[in-house]
């Protein structure tokens, strides 16, 4: 979510959950959740990016040029061997 002064940017919110998270999913009892991201990417204008069924991380990379961050999602949290996998990357 950036917050804009004078038609520029000056923050930028960038989250994600614990890699170990339930998930929405679970919480609400629903299988599928491309419709509750669709729905929720509709409802919040500056969400930019958005899943809420995948586990993983997020890494931020800083420089004095900018911020790039990539969401790292595990096909296992349950075993010590996983594979990682980037899906989505920002830069700031």
């Amino acid at each position: 979510m950036a917050k804009r002064l004078k038609n520029r940017s000056w923050s930028k919110r960038l989250a994600t959950s614990s890699i170990s998270s339930p998930g929405l999913e679970t919480y609400l009892g629903i299988a599928d959740t491309s419709q509750l991201e669709g729905a929720l990417k509709l409802l919040i204008d500056d969400l930019n990016y958005l899943n809420a069924s995948d586990r993983g991380f997020m890494k931020l990379s800083v420089t004095a040029g900018g911020i790039t961050t990539d969401w790292e999602y595990v096909n296992s949290v349950t075993s010590e061997m996983f594979v990682s996998t980037v899906k989505n990357t920002i830069s700031i």
